[in-house]
């Protein structure tokens, strides 16, 4: 699930966005979880970071719609998966 820009719809479209992140941050918080079970050497899930790989995914997202049809999204899997990597699973490596 991603989202789209609703800064301007007004205040219920902001809050319901802002549901919508914090139901997505619970989701990426089980699956560093579940993560760290399989390796421990994943840290512990980061609020912070998952909110960073949120907004990092959704403006790889939005910056890709302004050149390219909705239908074009499934060639962002392999960077937003390297984002999620980095931020999420493997923070402190270089």
């Amino acid at each position: 699930m991603f989202f789209v820009e609703a800064v301007a719809a007004g205040p219920r479209i902001l809050a319901r966005r802002r549901e919508a992140t914090e139901s997505f941050l619970d989701v990426l918080s089980l699956m560093v979880v579940a993560a760290r079970e399989r390796d421990p050497a994943v840290p512990p899930p980061d609020r912070a970071l998952a909110l960073a790989f949120v907004g990092a995914a959704r403006e790889l997202i939005a910056t890709h719609l302004l050149t390219a049809s909705a239908e074009t999204l499934p060639a962002l899997e392999d960077p937003i998966v390297a984002v999620a990597d980095r931020l999420l699973l493997s923070p402190g490596v270089s």
